[in-house]
């Protein structure tokens, strides 16, 4: 999933004030500026008993930076193009989560 539709989400259903709210940009800075979960991500990928986290970038040439993040439960691992170096062809798009009411 891309930081924009993780972004999204996180305003969709946890409706924080305004001057909280994030953006793609914000939400890339603030995992990045987190210790704790840094290091999660980069060793187990284990954030609690409910949720493991993974991320990965791609840089093509002349272009920016590309972030995915994978979320999953502790129990499952990325499969398919998720788990390896084609990671960034088929990102979710989280549109039906998007567009779920609660």
């Amino acid at each position: 999933m891309t930081p924009d539709t993780w972004a999204k989400l996180i305003d969709c259903y946890y409706k924080p004030p305004a001057e909280n709210s994030f953006d793609k940009d914000a939400l890339v800075y603030s995992i990045g500026r987190t210790k704790w979960l840094v290091n999660a991500i980069e060793t187990t990928n284990y954030i609690d008993e409910r949720l493991k986290l993974f991320r990965n970038n791609h840089h093509r040439k002349n272009c920016p930076v590309s972030w995915g993040f994978y979320a999953c439960s502790p129990d499952v691992k990325p499969e398919g193009n998720a788990a390896g170096n084609n990671w960034h062809l088929n990102l979710y798009d989280g549109k039906e989560l998007l567009e779920a009411t609660l």
